[in-house]
């Protein structure tokens, strides 16, 4: 594909998911709630926990654990979502409560509070240190 091609294709891209991003800002989440915030174009599974070769151990071990707990409390989650609205990625997704769980390992506060300001406005984030995560006694 030649530079030209690629650029028509990017643009015509970037320019539906901005119509789709319009489109979510001005309506109400429906009866699904959080199912309609999710970037399906992702690959996104529920019960699927993503991990990354990039993070800390300590962070996907977490990631993992959260999800995990959320599962057997009965919520649907999801890990490494991407948002239509906003852009953020969030560790652990729970859609019906439309809640974000953000494991901390390296971040500081200010960090974490520039990186929710990408998630779309409904969502309910929770900072939790992975270390905290990861003791015997941890529960959501």
């Amino acid at each position: 594909m030649d530079q030209e091609t690629y650029e028509k294709r990017k643009k015509a891209h970037l320019e539906s998911k901005k119509r789709s991003f319009e489109k979510m800002k001005n309506k109400q989440i429906s009866k699904r709630k959080g199912y309609d915030l999710i970037d399906k174009s992702y690959n996104v599974r529920e019960g699927h926990c993503k991990l990354s070769k990039h993070r800390n151990t300590k962070h996907e071990q977490a990631k993992g654990k959260v999800q995990h707990l959320a599962m057997k409390i009965g919520y649907k989650a999801y890990s490494e979502v991407i948002f239509t609205l906003g852009r953020g990625i969030a560790d652990v997704f729970l859609p019906e409560i439309l809640r974000v769980y953000e494991i901390l390992e390296t971040e500081t506060m200010d960090s974490f509070k520039k990186k929710i300001e990408k998630y779309p406005e409904q969502l309910e984030v929770v900072p939790l240190k992975s270390e905290d995560v990861l003791k015997e006694d941890f529960c959501l």
